[in-house]
């Protein structure tokens, strides 16, 4: 097992004192002000908390109704009535593959646990759903922020930071299932083609990941094979050069597989990511605005910029292949990258596992060429820039707006817990 060692940069007493005060007057400039010392342990806590305090404090903000999936998770929990019985039955049939199994158990199960310590207070819900997302996040984002050759407080670091997160953001727990399993899976590929842990550990972490949603089977099967066959350099980057054409392929081509040959569980699944009304909403953009051109066009930029930092990499593969922090993870990214861009016209999943690309590209790009290569950068977040804005400044629509209140911005921490608590 290789060992790479994390470089925590020191402060004072005093510095950690401060934060922690902040924290309990006005956590969110707490969180902006570790920003600048996104290397020290101490901002480290105050990412973890501030992370907890955003999915507590999730609330209808009353700005629009279209953005529902928090409205239709905490409704779900409020609904909810399992018995230690109806849990346990769910998870013997799961394990079975039985008729009428659920897809995954790892939500059910937590509104059970939530329920019987905490009753029916939905913050408590999401507190916990994201507590695994968080440590996740912080634990992939360490091996950026602690490497010796991150700068901290720059802008440069910072949108590297952004660009890391941007993908899946801590906002997504109000969905846990796929949040989850996803974050298990980025940190359990990272560390263990990078040599960062117990590779035990996080291979069956893999292989659990279906637990939370059982659109990551794939993911699973993909982990498994590129653990299996040889690590051929030149084969990958052939795979992956060829299937950039794929990333812009049509949606509509698997409209009619027949999947009945599935077990019940994964049939629906895979149905249910063919239908009709996915493929309406996905690709021919129903219900959308008259401006989702938009969206499209910076959609092509940002992959665009992907493939040209995959081409960048390529490029240095000596650099990369003679560190061995990078060596395995290399091969495993351009069979990544070749295999999601050959799936990109499956509804849904394809947009799901276009995550995986962005994450792993970034980080593989950071440990190869930064602090260089600014300008690639920048291009890459001038790409996302709409997505940021949608993501976060988008009123009849963004995320991060509708769901959460904006109180959490400007009021004290007694107040944001009292909120969730009291009334």
């Amino acid at each position: 097992m290789n060992k790479y060692r994390l470089y925590w940069a020191k402060e004072s007493k005093e510095a950690i004192g401060v934060k922690t005060l902040m924290f309990l007057v006005w956590p969110f400039a707490a969180w902006i002000y570790a920003l600048k010392k996104a290397n020290t342990r101490s901002s480290f806590f105050i990412f973890f908390l501030f992370s907890l305090l955003v999915c507590w404090h999730f609330s209808e903000t009353g700005l629009t109704q279209r953005y529902d999936d928090f409205m239709g998770i905490r409704d779900r929990f409020l609904e909810s009535n399992y018995s230690f019985i109806q849990i346990s039955n769910e998870i013997s049939s799961y394990f079975k593959m039985a008729s009428g199994a659920p897809k995954d158990i790892y939500e059910n199960t937590l509104m059970w646990l939530v329920k019987v310590l905490f009753g029916n207070n939905y913050h408590f819900f999401f507190l916990f759903a994201s507590i695994p997302v968080a440590l996740c996040q912080l634990k992939i984002i360490k091996h950026i922020t602690c490497d010796k050759k991150f700068i901290a407080g720059s802008l440069f670091g910072f949108w590297v930071l952004v660009m890391m997160i941007l993908p899946r953001d801590i906002v997504t727990v109000q969905n846990p299932r796929f949040s989850t399993g996803f974050w298990v899976c980025v940190l359990s590929s990272i560390y263990y083609f990078c040599g960062y842990g117990n590779k035990y550990l996080y291979f069956m972490l893999v292989l659990i990941s279906p637990l939370c949603h059982s659109g990551l089977w794939i993911y699973v099967l993909l982990f498994l094979v590129s653990t299996i066959i040889p690590q051929k350099t030149r084969v990958f980057e052939f795979a992956a050069i060829v299937s950039i054409p794929f990333m812009f392929f049509d949606t509509g081509l698997l409209s009619n597989i027949d999947v009945g040959f599935l077990p019940d569980s994964m049939r629906f699944w895979a149905e249910r990511q063919m239908d009709d009304e996915s493929y309406s909403t996905f690709v021919l953009n129903e219900g959308k605005s008259g401006f989702h051109w938009i969206t499209d066009s910076f959609n092509l930029l940002m992959r665009v910029a992907y493939i040209y930092m995959t081409w960048e990499m390529i490029r240095r593969r000596d650099t990369i292949l003679n560190d061995n922090e990078t060596k395995r993870f290399y091969h495993f990214y351009l069979l990544a990258f070749a295999f999601i861009n050959f799936i990109q016209f499956v509804p849904i999943i394809g947009a799901r596992y276009y995550w995986f690309t962005r994450i792993f590209c970034l980080f593989l790009w950071f440990k190869t060429f930064f602090p260089t290569h600014k300008k690639t950068l920048y291009f890459l977040v001038f790409a996302c820039s709409w997505s940021i804005f949608e993501r976060y400044g988008y009123i009849n629509g963004g995320a991060l707006l509708c769901n959460t209140p904006l109180d959490l911005y400007v009021m004290p921490l007694p107040y944001l817990l009292g909120k969730g608590l009291l009334w």
